[in-house]
């Protein structure tokens, strides 16, 4: 008889704050109603839920001062204006608690932003799994590979470089690794650092009982839109500082088409508020509705909208495009990284050229127009390949590969 084997999943957060946390709270959530014996270690709990359990009991000072002293240093050492970068080269004490839980897999998520250092990662005692939400473990500081970086403004000393010697010096055992799109583990295959390691590709698991196709009417009446107006959602966190979430491609595309979109069009905008200077040309509708915690009322936004439009430089996996489908709502995005593994190209949505924005423009009246026949191929493409009853057991499967595996060994 096989044992019950237990899995601690670690991730910075649980269910609020990035796409990753999300995914790594929806997996407990799923792992749970399969009576799989799952609970969470986070550095910043927000649910009430149990099975998550914080890492400390409050406020880490040490942990602060760490982040402080980590962004100086990338700041002295490092040119590029990146949003995201991560220096884990001071220990935590985290690599210590997880080894101190009794789990038989430890299943690591999104642990960047300073929560644990590198050479903590490779101390982990238990058999590891590690789902990648970004491209942080095999890009040096950067969560995602830039291939333009120029390098350091003191060239005696490159970041980049360190944090990767640092990872081939403390990564000496290979971890399982997990990507949720073919892209992101062709990326993961095509690196020094990890081409040799077992990987397995497993989507982010959605909630299909919860994102569903509702009654539009009264989603919109809930969210106190218009009922006459054509609604183009537009969301990331920070998508319009962050470069490469593509809002000014957008921006522009709306411009090319604004004479030609239905009366009444507007952007409907969530995870940020309202920027100070924002600056507009033809196209002028905008709704700003900052960061949506309930995922409830994100249901219901979903499917108040038209059209989801996604026009990111980059995407891993493509969470929104994912939940917009699970609502029966066509996404329009570009044909590049993990997104095109969501987005069917004119069955659920419109893939337009990388990164063409007079494509993207046609792609958004194209998927107005279709957005009818887009619909249903939506919801079926996200029951079929992203549901709790596709995901989980390929996670449960893994799980009790990985263990038997490193009991062998």
């Amino acid at each position: 008889m096989r044992k019950q084997i237990k899995v601690s999943i670690i991730s910075m957060k649980d269910n609020k704050g990035g796409g990753g946390f999300t995914a790594a709270y929806r997996l407990l959530l799923g792992l749970i109603s399969y009576q799989f014996s799952a609970n969470m270690l986070v550095q910043i709990k927000y649910s009430n839920n149990p099975k998550v359990i914080s890492l400390f009991s409050q406020q880490n000072k040490i942990n602060y001062l760490i982040r402080i002293l980590s962004k100086v240093i990338i700041k002295f050492f490092d040119n590029e204006k990146i949003p995201d970068q991560t220096l884990a080269f001071f220990n935590t004490g985290v690599g210590k608690k997880i080894n101190n839980f009794s789990a038989d897999i430890v299943n690591l998520h999104w642990v960047a932003g300073e929560m644990i250092s590198i050479k903590e990662i490779g101390n982990i005692s238990k058999p590891v799994i590690w789902t990648f939400h970004d491209m942080w473990p095999f890009c040096g500081i950067n969560h995602l590979d830039l291939a333009s970086k120029k390098g350091d403004i003191h060239n005696f000393f490159n970041l980049d470089q360190n944090s990767i010697e640092r990872k081939i010096n403390c990564w000496t055992k290979p971890m399982h690794i997990v990507t949720p799109s073919n892209w992101l583990a062709s990326c993961v295959k095509k690196s020094d650092l990890m081409k040799n390691w077992p990987i397995t590709v497993i989507p982010n698991v959605i909630d299909t009982s919860l994102f569903k196709p509702l009654d539009k009417a009264k989603c919109r009446k809930n969210m106190m839109f218009d009922d006459n107006k054509t609604i183009i959602l537009f969301g990331a966190f920070a998508g319009v500082v962050n470069e490469a979430k593509g809002f000014k491609i957008l921006i522009q595309a709306l411009d090319e088409i604004s004479e030609v979109l239905p009366i009444n069009t507007e952007l409907v905008i969530f995870g940020q508020d309202e920027p100070l200077e924002f600056k507009f040309s033809k196209f002028n509708s905008f709704k700003w509705l900052n960061h949506i915690t309930e995922e409830k009322k994100m249901c219901e936004l979903y499917n108040s909208a038209d059209v989801v439009v996604v026009p990111s430089k980059s995407e891993v996996f493509g969470l929104v495009a994912a939940e917009a489908h699970a609502c029966g709502v066509p996404v329009v995005a570009f044909k590049h990284t993990g997104i095109q593994e969501v987005v069917s190209h004119k069955k659920t949505g419109y893939l337009a050229r990388p990164f063409e924005c007079s494509d993207f423009a046609a792609g958004i009246i194209w998927t107005l127009k279709n957005k009818d026949f887009l619909s249903p191929l939506a919801r079926q493409k996200a029951c079929k390949e992203w549901s709790q009853d596709v995901i989980i057991p390929k996670y449960i499967d893994l799980y009790n590969s990985v263990y038997e595996d490193f009991k062998k060994n």
